[in-house]
């Protein structure tokens, strides 16, 4: 863990020396608060990222990414702070968003939010995304052919593979489903505590519909997070937020052979990670015709 955590060094001065550590930065966007780790000479008073979550972090130190460029960063979500009075429900790709800053804040403004970076860097994303209260691992990209997917139930001991098994009240078509847990499961332990009636399968597929909705007016759609990040330090209440998750997305091997939805956001953004990468520009553009919708906006930050 130590020699991850000060893996860089360089003299400054007679004598003196300094080094690049993972740190916490503090954000808000429209008065909702969050917080990123990233890689950098700590300072202003900043809050250094725990040895044990530092390990997870270790192949993303060597890569530019890492780095928290604070300005551009600023510049931008005061723009997308202008840009639309709120962000719920709209399609969001961050194109190479470094440690996601942009993303996580229209995230938590309601949007339905993609980071993406490079292969290196997804373990970054995907550890702010989690540490902010969203759930990476079982948010998934509609229409992506690589988006994770939530586990399936394992079978119980002594049950065959593939048998079905009917609850009272099931339908035919139900009860098929067989031997792996509905999404409704979780939903149907909910309805099971607020009602002792034994509901049939109609009133049932009322009670989610009803959950559901009352779930999406409450803004309690949203996964509790990994670990208890609902309440880790600096997320937003749940009552704000959108979606979030993180996936690779290399602009040249997206350009080639595409794994990000055809036409399927709203907004995209690209913020600093145009300087001296000329060769990736043309790709860049391939990339963005390809998964921008009609009418999408772009906007790109440096």
């Amino acid at each position: 863990q130590q020699h991850q955590r000060r893996p860089y060094s360089a003299q400054q001065g007679a004598g003196s020396h300094w080094s690049m550590q993972w740190v916490w930065e503090n954000l808000e966007f429209r008065g909702k608060p969050f917080q990123v780790a990233h890689f950098e000479v700590p300072g202003r008073g900043q809050e250094e990222v725990d040895d044990d979550l530092v390990v997870t972090l270790g192949r993303c130190e060597a890569e530019l990414g890492a780095c928290l460029w604070h300005d551009t960063n600023a510049a931008a979500l005061d723009f997308l702070a202008a840009l639309r009075p709120d962000y719920t429900g709209l399609r969001v790709l961050d194109l190479g968003a470094g440690a996601g800053v942009c993303g996580l804040a229209l995230a938590l403004d309601g949007a339905d939010a993609t980071l993406t970076e490079l292969d290196a860097l997804v373990p970054l994303l995907q550890f702010n995304v989690a540490h902010n209260g969203f759930d990476s691992a079982t948010s998934v990209v509609p229409g992506g052919e690589n988006s994770a997917k939530a586990p399936r139930a394992k079978p119980r001991k002594g049950r065959r593979r593939g048998a079905t098994r009917r609850r009272g009240g099931d339908s035919d078509e139900e009860a098929l489903e067989g031997n792996e847990a509905p999404p409704e499961a979780a939903e149907d332990a909910e309805i099971g505590v607020a009602t002792e009636k034994r509901l049939s399968a109609k009133e049932r597929r009322e009670a989610r519909a009803a959950m559901r909705r009352s779930k999406a007016e409450a803004g309690g759609a949203i996964a509790d997070g990994v670990g208890g990040t609902e309440e880790a330090a600096g997320a937003a209440p749940a009552l704000e937020r959108g979606l979030c998750r993180a996936q690779p997305a290399d602009w040249l091997q997206e350009a080639r052979a595409p794994t990000l939805p055809v036409g399927n956001f709203d907004l995209a953004i690209v913020c600093d990670c145009l300087y001296e990468n000329k060769e990736s520009w043309d790709a860049l553009e391939i990339v963005l015709k390809h998964v921008l919708a009609p009418g999408a906006e772009l906007v790109l930050a440096s």
